[in-house]
């Protein structure tokens, strides 16, 4: 279940909204730059943090729910087939017939099991909430990363102010919304920083929704129906297929 993920994410950025950002909204311009760019700083930097952590958790919970259903039922979905596309694995045909030959099973086991460890060792080594690391994280598992304008526009915006807040004092801090744009001097302000978080948020419940088809496999239930409706339709259905004597 994603469910308990997108609760834990919306109650996190809120407490960081309560804790650093409330008290510079709405807009005041008896606010300077200077009361507000420590508090700025930090919840830029941990809501990114929560965004990277929630598409990481997302990327390793389809992958895994992915990898049940065929060990359990062998069903095999697309997010299956990605992640196999993705990591290069294949299964094998021993030429020499005096030679053991693994079962089909066991090698699709195997390849799956190799798969999960590039996969998983991709995620650990690759950090970030950038439209690149997306990708990375999401497309393996047949994921595609929303496209909304608005949204990624939003998403360079916090994931620019985090590459300058995490690596420089805040009265020095850049930000562009752009990677391809010229940087400028900037301070972000409360209300567009808060503005980029919200739209982050909405970026992760549409990952989530994308994800849920894969961890939330509904099945409908069989209509029942009593063995004496059975044994009735069963004798008419042989009634009329029965030839007329002559």
């Amino acid at each position: 279940m994603l469910s308990p993920l997108v609760d834990e994410l919306e109650n996190h950025v809120e407490g960081l909204r309560a804790r650093f950002l409330a008290p510079f909204l709405p807009t005041d311009p008896a606010h300077r730059p200077q009361d507000y760019e420590h508090d700025v700083k930090a919840a830029c930097v941990l809501a990114h943090a929560a965004f990277e952590e929630f598409v990481e958790q997302v990327s390793l919970h389809v992958m895994s729910k992915s990898l049940d259903a065929w060990q359990t039922e062998r069903k095999a979905n697309d997010a299956l087939l990605a992640l196999c596309l993705r990591h290069g694995v294949s299964i094998s045909i021993e030429e020499d017939e005096d030679k053991f030959q693994p079962t089909c099973f066991d090698q699709v086991r195997l390849a799956l099991d190799e798969a999960k460890k590039r996969h998983s060792k991709s995620i650990n080594d690759n950090h970030g909430f950038s439209i690149k690391y997306l990708r990375s994280a999401l497309t393996p598992v047949f994921i595609n990363p929303p496209d909304d304008l608005r949204l990624t526009q939003s998403l360079k915006t916090l994931t620019a102010a985090r590459g300058s807040f995490a690596h420089s004092a805040a009265r020095n801090a850049e930000f562009t919304p752009s990677a391809k744009a010229t940087r400028v001097r900037s301070t972000l302000s409360p209300e567009d920083a808060w503005d980029a978080i919200t739209d982050c948020v909405l970026l992760c419940k549409e990952i989530a929704r994308d994800a849920s088809k894969f961890t939330e496999q509904k099945t409908v239930p069989k209509k029942y129906e009593s063995l004496a409706s059975r044994l009735r339709r069963k004798v008419v259905r042989s009634a009329s297929t029965r030839k007329p004597a002559r």
